[in-house]
């Protein structure tokens, strides 16, 4: 089975989780980048959590944003992995099947895979963003670094 997951955060190409779950299963032959991409419909809202690092994507009930990513095909391992990553099973995130864009030039709209946060007032109040960038992903891999290792 080969599904579509649509990454917005860590996981993107170059980021802190990419080279710890994407690449690796890339280099393994179980996954591949399809293409840069953003969710077709401008009905979501990603913010970075209380420490200012982590990406939340959640449904906006008003004031979403279409959100930019990078869309891989994985096999049925890697996306238990990636599962086991966003604490599906504890419910820090539920994925759920979005329509995205995929930016390649041929405007091809998919379906994907994404990890959605449960809403909270606590993520409702946060500063929202429409792009992870790079130096928020450096402060993430510094917490992590002190924190988890």
């Amino acid at each position: 089975m080969t599904t579509y997951v649509f990454v917005y955060g860590t996981l993107k190409r170059g980021l802190f989780n990419y080279g710890k779950h994407l690449e690796p299963a890339i280099d393994a032959g179980k996954a591949s980048f399809v293409a840069a991409a953003r969710t077709s419909r401008a009905d979501f809202c990603m913010v970075l959590d209380d420490k200012g690092f982590f990406p939340c994507l959640f449904r906006a009930k008003s004031g979403g944003c279409q959100v930019s990513g990078e869309v891989f095909r994985v096999d049925a391992d890697t996306l238990a992995a990636l599962d086991r990553l966003e604490r599906v099973d504890d419910g820090w995130y539920r994925r759920e099947e979005v329509a995205v864009e995929l930016l390649d030039g041929q405007q091809e709209t998919i379906k994907a895979n994404v990890y959605l946060a449960p809403v909270s007032d606590d993520l409702i109040k946060l500063e929202r963003i429409s792009n992870y960038e790079p130096e928020m992903n450096a402060k993430c891999a510094i917490w992590f670094c002190e924190n988890m290792l």
